[in-house]
């Protein structure tokens, strides 16, 4: 919901391509620096600005 309704988050799916399961840790890590750097983290981030800015 986070991520399909607020455009607040990233998913992170498991290695096996289902939505239940483990998370490797590269996978986590991949998504941390896209959150911090990249362009769909910066999508994130104005996201939330306008979230809180309704608040």
């Amino acid at each position: 919901m986070v991520t399909e309704e607020t455009g607040v988050g990233l998913r992170i799916m498991p290695r096996n391509g289902s939505v239940r399961g483990f998370v490797e840790a590269e996978e986590v890590e991949k998504m941390v620096r896209e959150l911090m750097e990249g362009e769909k983290g910066e999508m994130v981030r104005k996201n939330w600005e306008k979230m809180q800015r309704k608040l």
